[in-house]
């Protein structure tokens, strides 16, 4: 907690020291931020619109949302009381131990692991660009 603090602290300062560098004032950035806010949660409203409409998220021609999927494969069990497949959690736990021991991030390689490959293409195409 305190480190999350932290660091939104040193970047509000950072925010500061540069408005003041170019001669604004602390209002005007605010204002300027909730403004960048808005347009972003009216953007990302209007995208999901557009493909609910176009794909819909119910049905069998719906949008896939790998990532939930595999989260409730994995909490599914154990809220139903089924059998979870505790030896593959153990081999996961395992693998992300020794990736990180080599330094491989293990959050996108397991993403990279379970999401379908004509998603992940594009995913890749944008990694090799930037």
């Amino acid at each position: 907690m305190f480190a999350r603090h932290w660091l939104l602290q040193r970047a509000f300062i950072t925010d500061l020291k540069v408005g003041y560098w170019i001669g604004t004032t602390p209002k005007k950035q605010e204002i300027w931020k909730f403004v960048g806010v808005a347009v972003a949660a009216a953007t990302v409203a209007g995208v999901i619109m557009v493909l609910n409409k176009a794909y819909g998220f119910v049905g069998d021609n719906a949008l896939v949302a790998p990532q939930a999927n595999a989260m409730s494969a994995v909490i599914e069990p154990m809220m139903s009381g089924g059998n979870a497949p505790w030896l593959l959690y153990g081999i996961g736990a395992a693998l992300a131990l020794i990736l990180t021991f080599i330094k491989v991030p293990a959050l996108p390689f397991a993403l990279g692991m379970f999401i379908p490959i004509d998603l992940n293409i594009p995913l890749l195409i944008g990694g090799a660009i930037s």
